[in-house]
């Protein structure tokens, strides 16, 4: 006669191995799965970072030596000289600069935080364009914002802006302009 046990079928369940694999992937998965994606967007930003630097310099030059100053709007002077610099893989319609001359001391001009709205959204509608005139001191700005996909599990990470959470790059630079032949009556505003 066979033996029967109260708890033969739990007894059972606990000795069957089988699921132990499946069970191991699921309690690892979610934490490597977010940080490969946290590693992802960070080689992204640091792309992102030197491509921005390398085209703020390279259109920078071009304000410094005269060459850029034909621009008529901050976009012109985006399509000629920032936009064909800067990586394919950063669309310049995501990147808006400002370009002005600092007519007080440095430190006064450049302020120490991102630009934000009423309601602590990134807001660069105070940005303007003046390419400044020979000998100027000026002020090269760009902020590049992209999609941020860690920002949905860590919302620190990622700024606020009228499109959602972003990650942020910022790239600036100052130089005293050459003492170029002035060709052309500066932009409205300067």
């Amino acid at each position: 006669m066979a033996r029967r046990t109260r708890h033969g079928g739990l007894a059972i369940l606990c000795r069957d191995r089988r699921g132990g694999a499946a069970l191991e992937f699921a309690v690892v998965s979610l934490p490597m799965l977010t940080m490969l994606l946290f590693l992802v967007e960070l080689g992204y930003d640091f792309f992102a970072q030197v491509s921005l630097d390398y085209g703020v310099q390279t259109a920078a030059r071009q304000l410094q030596i005269g060459v850029a100053q034909s621009a008529r709007t901050a976009a012109d002077f985006q399509d000629k000289y920032l936009c064909p610099a800067v990586s394919g893989l950063l669309p310049c319609s995501s990147i808006a600069m400002n370009i002005l001359p600092v007519t007080t001391d440095y430190y006064t001009a450049v302020s120490g935080t991102m630009p934000m709205n009423s309601s602590g959204q990134l807001d660069t509608t105070s940005y303007r364009y003046c390419p400044g005139r020979p000998n100027e001191l000026m002020l090269v700005q760009a902020i590049y914002t992209s999609p941020s996909l860690i920002a949905a599990i860590i919302p620190a990470m990622a700024t606020a802006s009228a499109d959602g959470f972003v990650h942020v790059t910022l790239s600036s630079t100052a130089f005293i302009n050459e003492n170029f032949p002035t060709t052309s009556a500066a932009p409205a505003g300067c």
